[in-house]
């Protein structure tokens, strides 16, 4: 699985997420390739899953790719509860959850 973190420049916020994200993805026992990147970057990059602050979701809404939003992004229960609700609905909707 290949998952995008995603800020504004890339870098502060993506690569925190990209930290928790993992932590959760290896928590989970799910492997995965994660990437931080940014908002321009991200639209171009083909990958499974997006996560993200729900302040960043209105500008990937082109992308066709599942985006997560998250409202704290150093907040590992709040990543993870979002990333489990994703693959029990994966399917069941669009994947968009804010």
């Amino acid at each position: 699985m290949r998952v995008l973190t995603v800020c504004g420049a890339g870098l502060g916020t993506g690569l925190l997420l990209r930290m928790y994200v993992q932590d959760v993805f290896d928590k989970l026992g799910i492997p995965v390739e994660i990437e931080a990147t940014d908002i321009s970057s991200a639209k171009g990059i083909k990958s499974d899953l997006i996560v993200t602050s729900v302040t960043m979701v209105p500008a990937l809404e082109e992308v066709e790719t599942p985006i997560i939003g998250v409202k704290n992004v150093i907040d590992r229960d709040e990543i993870e509860q979002k990333l489990r609700s994703y693959f029990q609905s994966q399917g069941a909707d669009s994947g968009r959850n804010g």
